[in-house]
């Protein structure tokens, strides 16, 4: 299963790579970071797809997948899911904020709620370079924040 929704992001990405580029714009791309939490700081490593709708010429919503993979023993991978709003701030630059849902990445953790900020900074035609802050709660286990790096594909 893990394979296939790997693969899956990586044939979007390839299939962007063919696509004219649109108002609207699709999107993948990969993630690294760190995660502090209350039992430890770990790496986190991922992918994220999302889509994006232009509202006005510089306010957007969109829709966001991810899939995460903190580098500790006992984790696995974390699928999350979320909507961003965000405004085109410069030509090339965009702010965002956003509410997500993350899974269990254990079996005795908790899936968490959270909401996240950022920009992206386009640097061609089609990249862009993500800046990413994560704030993640649970009921039980305490709150982790995510500080985020991503490199990406517009299509």
């Amino acid at each position: 299963m893990r394979r296939r929704a790997w693969g899956g992001l990586l044939a979007l990405a390839v299939v962007g790579l063919a696509s004219p580029a649109r108002a609207d714009e699709a999107y993948a791309e990969a993630i690294g970071g760190i995660s502090f939490g209350p039992e430890e700081d770990a790496a986190i490593f991922g992918l994220a797809a999302g889509y994006d709708w232009d509202l006005t010429e510089t306010i957007f919503v969109g829709l966001e997948a991810s899939l995460d993979k903190e580098m500790v023993q006992e984790r696995h991978v974390a699928l999350g899911i979320g909507v961003r709003a965000g405004l085109e701030v410069t030509e090339r630059g965009k702010a965002f904020v956003g509410l997500n849902y993350q899974s269990r990445d254990c079996p005795h953790c908790e899936a968490a709620w959270g909401f996240s900020g950022g920009w992206e900074q386009e640097i061609g035609e089609r990249l862009y370079l993500k800046a990413e802050y994560k704030h993640l709660a649970t009921e039980h286990e305490g709150d982790k924040e995510i500080l985020i790096a991503g490199l990406g594909i517009m299509f």
